[in-house]
């Protein structure tokens, strides 16, 4: 291996440590309460890029979970048409809002009921190989403060 080699791979080395992980602001993070029969729980948030670079999130993991994938919903004539996306780029200085009718992450098969309160963790895997782990609580939506701070 060149010197100049050796370099760009700890340079490489460098700039995959989680350094910058935290750059990737999360906001408003909930899991809606479902029954405890539910197959399928929704997870939103709102993911914030203070960054002059694009952030790009290619998969999500949750321990609590058999898969987490992220859909995005949309109107097709008349129609609510879901689809899962491989992938979501948080635009430079941009921010993408997972809410209830648009984005938002599919918590499938829960391994267990959970209630209003609990921490559900997950993993954002990022497209540079970081990680981003996050808590979020799941709310009771009869109970859900709506009003903006």
């Amino acid at each position: 291996m060149s010197m100049r080699s050796i370099i760009v791979f700890t340079l490489a080395l460098l700039l995959s440590l989680p350094l910058s992980a935290s750059e990737l602001h999360v906001e408003k993070a909930y899991v809606p309460e479902a029954p405890p029969v539910a197959p399928v729980m929704a997870g939103y948030l709102d993911l914030v890029n203070p960054t002059s670079s694009p952030i790009t999130i290619t998969g999500v993991q949750s321990p609590m979970f058999e898969q987490v994938e992220i859909h995005s919903m949309s109107m097709k004539d008349s129609m609510m048409h879901m689809e899962q996306l491989k992938q979501l780029t948080i635009p430079a200085h941009g921010k993408v809002s997972l809410d209830p009718g648009g984005y938002h992450l599919m918590l499938i098969k829960p391994k267990k009921a959970f209630h209003s309160g609990d921490m559900i963790g997950i993993t954002l895997l990022l497209a540079n190989g970081e990680k981003i782990s996050l808590k979020l609580p799941v709310k009771d939506q009869h109970t859900q403060d709506h009003s903006h701070h």
